[in-house]
């Protein structure tokens, strides 16, 4: 992969994405604390980005090494700190540690923000920044065959109270 296409790829994006939840939980914690567990929160922040990068440029496995630090981190703080809700940092990181150590590392962000699993040095097709992505024609929902469809619906006022309610009866098809 080369060094413009890592930030193509959803590892980047999470490690990105659970930036600033790590910082808001650094800022949450006690004055006492912001240069002792507050900045070593805020360094693996900055790092585990850093080190995904390096991972999906040269093929280097360090990532796991910064997640599991930022985990420790965070799991002390947790325990220390226990009214501080961690929630939204644990949900990010598990999300992105679990994709860390799986086959789907080098997956590429698609123009519908779906992942797409490329080959080492394949480049995704994706637009250009400040480029418009290429419109794509919804996609409806298949309904089974053995669905039935209704023959008729009936809407029938009831006053069995000051606001108006509506009932609908629905039918089945009877050929079914």
């Amino acid at each position: 992969m080369t060094l413009s296409e890592y930030r193509d790829t959803l590892a980047w994006q999470g490690a990105i994405d659970l930036g600033p939840h790590i910082v808001k939980l650094a800022e949450e914690l006690p004055q006492a604390e912001q240069t002792g567990l507050g900045q070593q929160l805020r360094q693996l922040m900055v790092e585990l980005p850093g080190v995904i990068a390096m991972d999906l440029v040269d093929g280097s496995s360090a990532r796991l090494q910064v997640a599991l630090r930022l985990a420790g981190a965070l799991e002390l703080t947790e325990r220390i700190y226990p009214a501080l809700d961690t929630a939204a940092a644990r949900t990010a990181l598990d999300t992105l540690t679990e994709r860390l150590s799986s086959g789907s590392f080098t997956e590429k962000i698609t123009v519908a923000g779906q992942p797409e699993a490329l080959a080492p040095g394949q480049i995704a097709d994706l637009p250009n920044e400040g480029e418009a992505a290429p419109a794509t024609a919804p996609v409806a929902p298949e309904v089974p065959a053995a669905v039935a469809t209704p023959v008729s619906v009936e809407a029938q006022p009831s006053a069995t109270n000051s606001e108006e309610t509506t009932t609908v009866h629905v039918q089945p098809d009877s050929g079914q």
